[in-house]
């Protein structure tokens, strides 16, 4: 029964300038110019690190839903929904990168209008990500998988409804992925991403 009262669910440290300069600062390490052990790993071995991420997110997902009914007041079908969207889009981002790797035909040499050249895909660094409060996990994972399926390192800003569930992927992503890559910021947009977005 409603009691009219605030309920609070947990508590996510608020960071400072510092701190979240110091997490920009870890994912650029492990990026390391693009010499990083995560960019260096061969394509199909950062597929198998996501496919470990999608198996430690199974055994949370009834947690990850209920968390976001909590926080996003889903209906429990919409939750459900989204943390099943957001393990398929690691499932489907895997298929499509490894059927991708240079099969595709811009990867081919070709010449328009004289200019001989090809297009690769490759990594470009620390992608900075800020985590919608209406799909949390769901968009977020659609832009992180693929960047991390490319080699790229990760500044997430945690949105302030909808961090919570992110809390509970954390093991997951340490299981799966090797220190640095993934980085999660808290608290005002203020206090941290415009303090790494002036870092360059």
């Amino acid at each position: 029964p409603s009691t009219g009262m605030r309920t609070v669910l947990s508590r996510v440290a608020s960071f400072s300038e510092v701190d979240a300069l110091r997490a920009a600062e870890v994912a650029a390490l492990a990026w390391d110019q693009g010499q990083g052990y995560w960019p260096q790993l061969p394509l199909g071995a950062r597929v198998t690190a996501l496919r470990r991420l999608a198996e430690g997110l199974a055994p949370v997902r009834q947690q990850l839903a209920s968390m976001l009914v909590r926080e996003i007041c889903k209906s429990s079908a919409d939750a459900a929904a989204e943390v099943d969207g957001a393990i398929e889009v690691i499932a489907s981002t895997a298929e499509a990168v490894e059927a991708a790797d240079g099969s595709e035909d811009f990867s081919a040499w070709s010449t328009i209008a004289g200019v001989r050249g090809r297009a690769l895909r490759r990594p470009v660094g620390v992608v900075m990500l800020t985590a919608p409060a209406e799909a949390p996990l769901l968009d977020v994972y659609s832009m992180m998988i693929p960047a991390l399926a490319m080699g790229n390192t990760i500044v997430l800003k945690l949105p302030t409804s909808g961090g919570l569930t992110h809390m509970l992927t954390v093991k997951a992503l340490e299981q799966a992925l090797p220190p640095g890559v993934v980085n999660f910021v808290s608290g005002s947009c203020v206090r941290t991403l415009e303090p790494i977005m002036r870092s360059g």
